[in-house]
């Protein structure tokens, strides 16, 4: 299971390499924000211990562990699709200094 998501944001990183998001690339903008978002979840964690609330400290246990392992997967899969768009660069420039 671990292997299909890096592969898939593997093809994510690939697809919105050239994107801009506000004036940022959009791989930029994505990892900021899911930073952003694994903050608000343990805010929301230590809310819900604070409150006592055991059903909302467990329903926010479970969405931060998804969200870091999403997290993960997608810092995993940068270097890979990095690799890959540079592959795609230098086939392109071969190919186009072979047909000059």
């Amino acid at each position: 299971m671990t292997k299909a998501v890096e592969d898939a944001f593997t093809i994510i990183h690939i697809r919105i390499s050239s994107i801009k998001v506000f004036g940022i690339c959009a791989r930029h903008f994505i990892t900021g924000a899911l930073i952003v978002f694994v903050i608000f979840n343990t805010i929301q964690v230590f809310v819900t211990v604070r409150a006592g609330d055991i059903w909302g400290f467990i329903e926010s246990g479970l969405f931060i562990i998804l969200t870091l392992y999403v997290c993960l997967a997608w810092v995993i899969s940068w270097p890979k699709a990095g690799k890959m768009l540079n592959k795609a660069f230098e086939y392109e420039e071969k190919h186009k200094t072979s047909r000059k």
